[in-house]
């Protein structure tokens, strides 16, 4: 159970590579010697291609090939094939080089980050050495040189194709040997001069699994120094450890439809190999499954039919003497401290079968989305030895025991970090925090309490991987039961594969993401039968579908309730997006974009409205900008005060800033409203702003101040509860005197119409419009109470804007006309604010929610709820793309200690 999730979704791609280059190399291929012999020793894998046609028509008809194509290195060998297939046809000494023995490709490092292959094929008796070089110098160009050398007695030819690629060749004993890296035609005639086969029992291997014309051979010992080509050099330690996964696994390939599948077997070396774990064990039902959600990324089963055998060969000669020494130690240490052996009693309860599974993450950091997954004997033996557990550690802590009732399940803690990789070995080093639940006949552990309710949540959708149409294929090869299962989704896996890419091939995935996108299912697992190990994999490719719904992408925990709107701020350093927000409890906090909390800060009140960014050096730094009641606050991205901040306010604020950029320059306004019936206007650097003069008595100004265009002027707009409307310019000087004042209902908004006047309503629900010149007309619709919300929106796509409410349990749609459009009920009563969404260029949507049952609802124009919809939070919306990849995220506070983050597809 070591770490080769994240790197078995790699060896999926340097597969879909090997197969490609399967098309580019078909001319140079045929009969002699034995080319198992002439693979250098470094080899990370290599393929064994049939002859004959069938192979390549398999490719060819390939469902998936048309969206490969749509990447121009795929596109140029798809394009290789039909100039291969005329070759054939127009020269017949090259489609008799064809008709022999099957062609060996094999992968090798070539150089920092690159790699290449080598092809060797078997002469045909028929054909001598000159005819062929005549033959390869006629299909290159008759006016392309071949050079020649000797090497070690044996001459390399080489033929340069342009200034990038230069095709080397030689012919030795019997064998055609070829690399466009010419060192590595060097290396191939060394090896065959050793006489030392990579694979020593090669034609025993070869009988122990059915052929398909395509098989594959992976050297798990060299299989680290070609992946390292593609993963952070962090990742390097965790990758060198699948050396000791096993010896070779040989499998047939079968393509067909959309999917590729392979049969065959695992060699086991020695017993400190993982694979030697399994040994004596026997296949079983892989019935853990069936309560892991669609929404996985990946996850790493492991079902055993000795469970104690298996432990005892873990860590009797597999474990590495540290992770042998952190057991020990972590054991000893408990022992000391709170008199509890604590490997007796998690042994007496934990199950055959065992799994982590890595829920769909929305950022490169997934802590908060891995799980650890354990049957249980008894599930009341394993709650009774959880809970006892826990309650041994906070007495001794003296402390209090953390338990929760979350939709029918309880979830608890227990307070000691690192127990399950200190237990269980470093595949769970993610998982060091000690949440857990029941789910069914088994224990789930995640890193935080509120991860375990995603993970119930899902739990309780009845949306299962087992059940998804893409996953089929791998449940019927599981079917008769199994012992070792890694799969992965690139498709859903975006930011676990970006954990672990380097730079280079994160830009491919972010060039070639309808690629990735289609990328469904890789999955590689094995059986165990005494000492034999029947090994299969599976690659699952599904046109790209355009999804709709919602899906819970991580949950925040926080100290209070939250119901202040957040920002999305984006790091320049990082180029990666972060949240910031409060909560009831006064604590501000500044998570990244998968939930990880990178700082929090205690603030003397409770911010008014909503946290502005601005850049006050004007360097592409940034700051955030808010209010209380008595001051004003500038942090830095640190969470520290900037300057001469915070700023005691003159008097209490009633409302919160408003930042207003009129110029776009970066100079903004701050404007807010305190208790003294005064409004006042700052700099960003905290000085009174020049030349402001709003001399106009005013009422209690609850709103925040807005900025309007009329006349193709900025004004700003201040209104207070008592029915005093002032449109003035940015100095609060020279604006637009309205002939009649009106009370702004409580949750409606001021909306620009593209004829240039404003358009907002009234306590009673009236329609207002005001024009340039101060005309203020009315439109007595009495359609909803004092505190509705409203929108000027056109949801009939006619080009007319609507009027839209939200009032009580009723969303309500009226055209110019005042005709009815839509009227959407609903079961519970709305908060009255009514917020309009961006979805995309032609899409817009309704967002608003019930404070009462703790949901928000998102609504299209034309009334109908999206899928999946509604969901948990209750505080302010915000919909914006957290991880800027097309996606849209829905982030809400709630009234129960959370911050939910969700993806709306």
């Amino acid at each position: 159970m070591k770490r080769v999730v994240s790197s078995s979704i790699i060896t999926l791609f340097i597969i879909l590579a090997i197969t490609g280059t399967y098309f580019y190399i078909r001319n140079f291929n045929n009969s002699g010697g034995d080319p198992i012999k002439a693979i250098p020793s470094d080899a990370s894998f290599f393929l064994v291609v049939d002859s004959t046609d069938n192979a390549v028509l398999s490719i060819q008809k390939f469902e998936y090939l048309p969206i490969l194509r749509q990447a121009p290195v795929f596109e140029k060998l798809y394009k290789n094939i039909g100039i291969i297939d005329s070759l054939k046809k127009s020269n017949s000494g090259f489609s008799e080089f064809f008709q022999a023995d099957p062609l060996y490709i094999s992968a090798h490092v070539s150089g920092a980050n690159n790699f290449d292959f080598l092809f060797i094929k078997t002469m045909n008796p028929k054909m001598e050495e000159l005819a062929l070089t005549a033959m390869l110098n006629e299909i290159a160009g008759k006016d392309k040189n071949i050079d020649e050398r000797n090497y070690d007695g044996t001459i390399i030819r080489e033929i340069q194709f342009d200034e990038k690629s230069t095709f080397t060749f030689s012919i030795s004993k019997g064998l055609f040997i070829a690399s466009f890296t010419p060192f590595l035609v060097e290396d191939a005639l060394r090896q065959l001069k050793l006489g030392k086969p990579i694979i020593t029992d090669f034609k025993q291997m070869r009988q122990r699994f059915s052929s398909t014309g395509i098989d594959l051979y992976v050297n798990f010992n060299n299989l680290p120094t070609i992946l390292n080509i593609f993963l952070q050099a962090s990742g390097s330690k965790n990758i060198s450890e699948i050396r000791r996964f096993g010896n070779w696994t040989c499998l047939g390939l079968n393509i067909s439809g959309h999917t590729i599948q392979g049969e065959g077997i695992l060699n086991e070396l020695d017993s400190l190999q993982f694979v030697s774990c399994f040994s004596g064990q026997h296949a079983i039902p892989a019935s853990l499954l069936k309560i892991i959600p669609e929404n996985t990324s990946a996850f790493q089963y492991t079902g055993l039919s000795d469970k104690n055998l298996y432990q005892s060969k873990y860590w009797r000669n597999y474990a590495s003497i540290d992770e042998v020494n952190r057991r020990k130690k972590f054991i000893s240490s408990v022992e000391e401290n709170y008199k509890l052996k604590i490997d007796e009693k998690m042994e007496e309860w934990i199950g055959n079968e065992s799994a982590i599974v890595v829920l769909e993450p929305t950022g490169v950091n997934y802590d908060n989305n891995i799980f650890a997954i354990f049957k249980a004997t008894k599930i009341s033996t394993a709650r009774n030895s959880l809970n006892i557990i826990s309650k041994i550690i906070d007495k001794k802590l003296n402390s209090k025991t953390k338990e929760e009732s979350y939709n029918g399940h309880l979830i608890g803690f227990i307070n000691l970090n690192g127990m399950l990789p200190a237990l269980f070995g470093d595949a769970f080093s993610k998982l060091n925090k000690i949440y857990y639940t029941d789910i069914g006949d088994y224990i789930l552990f995640g890193n935080q309490a509120s991860s375990v309710r995603m993970f119930i949540d899902e739990y309780k959708s009845g949306n299962f991987i087992v059940e998804a149409e893409h996953f089929k294929p791998v449940q019927k090869q599981i079917s008769e039961g199994i012992n070792y299962l890694v799969w992965a989704s690139p498709a859903s896996g975006t930011y676990l594969l970006k954990s672990v890419f380097n730079k280079e091939w994160k830009n491919y995935q972010d060039s070639y993401q309808k690629i990735f996108s289609g990328f469904q299912d890789f999955a590689y697992m094995f059986e165990a039968n005494d000492e034999t190990y029947r090994s299969r994999t599976l690659i699952n490719f599904i046109k790209e579908k355009k999804r709709e719904g919602v899906s819970q992408a991580f949950v925040m925990e926080t100290d209070s309730s939250v119901f202040m709107k957040a920002l999305i701020t984006t790091n320049p350093a990082s180029n990666s997006r972060e949240i910031i927000f409060q909560d009831e409890s006064e604590t501000l906090y500044l998570a990244d974009n998968s939930g990880t909390v990178k700082w929090t800060q205690l603030i003397d009140g409770k911010i008014m409205g909503a946290i502005s960014e601005i850049d006050l050096f004007k360097n592409g730094s940034r700051q955030f900008l808010f209010n209380t009641r008595e001051y004003l606050y500038l942090l830095d991205a640190e969470g520290k005060p900037v300057g001469n901040y915070p700023i005691r306010l003159p008097a209490p604020a009633t409302n919160g800033i408003s930042v207003i950029d009129f110029e776009k320059v970066k100079e903004p306004r701050i404007y807010l409203a305190c208790e003294n019936k005064r409004v006042y206007a700052y700099l960003p650097s905290g000085k009174p702003l020049p030349g402001w003069n709003f001399q106009q008595t005013t009422g209690t100004i609850t709103d925040p101040i807005r900025n309007v265009k009329l006349n193709g002027k900025d004004y700003i707009v201040i209104n207070d509860r008592e029915g005093g409307v002032s449109i003035v310019n940015k100095f609060g000087e020279s604006g637009i005197k309205l002939i009649q004042g009106f009370t702004l209902a409580k949750n409606s908004s001021f909306f620009q119409d593209p004829s240039g006047f404003i358009v907002t309503t009234d306590i009673s629900g009236n329609v207002m419009s005001i024009s340039g010149d101060g005309l203020v007309q009315s439109i007595p619709l009495n359609a909803a109470g004092p505190d509705h919300g409203f929108a000027y929106v056109d949801v009939d796509d006619d080009g007319q804007q609507d009027y839209v409410f939200l009032d009580g349990k009723e969303l309500i749609a009226y055209n110019k006309a005042l005709t009815l459009i839509f009227r959407k009920e609903f079961e519970t009563t709305m908060s009255g604010k009514l917020n309009v969404f961006e979805m995309n260029e032609k899409q817009k949507a309704f967002g608003f929610v019930s404070d009462v049952s703790n949901k928000c609802w998102l609504v299209k124009t034309d009334g109908s709820v999206y899928p999946g919809f509604p969901v948990k939070g209750s505080g302010e919306m915000v919909i914006d793309e957290l991880n800027m990849d097309g996606k849209k995220n829905l982030l809400i506070g709630s009234s129960e200690n959370n911050f939910y983050v969700y993806t709306i597809e």
